[in-house]
């Protein structure tokens, strides 16, 4: 098995609390190597460590998708963590690839960490009352318009105030809003809210290679949560139906990642064929995700071409056939003859 990529670093980004794949694939996914191993290099004792579902920090959370394909070697990690981050290698006899893992800021509001660990933030929030008022007296804000800096700790509690001048008068209607600054919309709050999605209404784009495996990555905005509802959908003649797990077409092939966090989504697909390339779309209650996949798969070159070869009899002849990337293997191929008489 030799790796494709190999002897690069590759940087990848994800979530706390999320999961992530770490592609590693021999370039010949038929090839099964005699050994490999996955380590993560420690910054305290500066060794590589190698990585277990057996062991403490790892146990239940890591598994191989190598189901179909002996030469994938991709390593599938969920229920993500800041000890997660670090420089992971992928190694076979002879080849290696280093991954970097970072984290961007978890899409969940105000994690839990110790006190002793307690950081700092600071929370900038508007406080927007809707109100209709009468003829003859109704609710005005104190410090209306303003904006109002708040200090406190993540894992504790914060009181935003919010008051009437007349603390006797009821406002006919109450929201509490909160801004996403992706978006730049004011959202509002409800403790009895679903799942939000996260990226929601966008279109991700992600490209894999036939033969291999891809996370599609859906995510409620608060992992803890857990959807009413969830559906995975592909086009099919302009209408949107619902990916069946257990179909021909998706059998042992795709697998939910959501075993430690409710609100992760996302949808593991592997052994991928061309036919898996196209749309999808991840959807829960009043949000959606779109996510179009690229596969890329063998292009002959020379394609559609006739080319013209000159031998003599008795002798042997090359006809040249190549994938215009050498390194993909396509799914299937034929050699043909034309029979002139049919």
């Amino acid at each position: 098995c030799a790796l494709d990529i190999r002897e690069q670093l590759l940087d990848i980004t994800a979530h706390t609390g999320g999961s992530v794949l770490l592609p590693c694939y021999c370039t010949d996914l038929q090839t099964k190597p005699e050994k490999f191993s996955w380590r993560k290099y420690d910054t305290n004792t500066k060794t590589q460590e190698e990585i277990s579902s057996e062991s403490g920090q790892y146990r239940n959370r890591v598994q191989l998708v190598n189901d179909h394909s002996p030469g994938n070697l991709s390593l599938l990690i969920s229920h993500l963590t800041e000890e997660d981050g670090g420089e992971y290698w992928c190694a076979v006899k002879g080849s290696h690839i280093i991954f970097r893992l970072t984290f961007q800021e978890p899409p969940q509001s105000l994690p839990f960490v110790p006190f002793a660990l307690v950081t700092v933030i600071f929370l900038h929030i508007i406080v927007a009352v809707v109100y209709y008022t009468s003829r003859t007296k109704g609710c005005t804000l104190e410090n209306r318009e303003q904006l109002l800096d708040i200090t406190a700790h993540t894992g504790g509690s914060v009181l935003l105030p919010c008051y009437c001048t007349d603390l006797q008068t009821t406002p006919e209607k109450l929201r509490w809003k909160k801004e996403n600054r992706n978006t730049q919309t004011w959202e509002e709050i409800s403790s009895e809210s679903g799942c939000t999605l996260e990226n929601r209404e966008q279109l991700l784009t992600i490209t894999a290679h036939t033969g291999g495996s891809v996370l599609l990555p859906c995510y409620c905005t608060d992992l803890q949560t857990k959807p009413e509802k969830l559906k995975w959908k592909r086009p099919v003649e302009k209408k949107w139906v619902e990916i069946q797990i257990k179909s021909d077409q998706y059998r042992n092939r795709v697998q939910l990642v959501n075993d430690h966090s409710p609100g992760n989504l996302s949808l593991l697909i592997s052994h991928l064929t061309e036919e898996d390339g196209g749309d999808y779309l991840c959807a829960v209650k009043g949000s959606h995700i779109n996510i179009r996949l690229t596969l890329k798969g063998c292009t002959l070159e020379n394609s559609e071409r006739l080319l013209t070869i000159t031998a003599p009899t008795g002798g042997s002849v090359l006809l040249p056939c190549y994938c215009t990337d050498l390194q993909t293997k396509p799914e299937d191929f034929t050699w043909k003859k034309r029979n002139r008489n049919t």
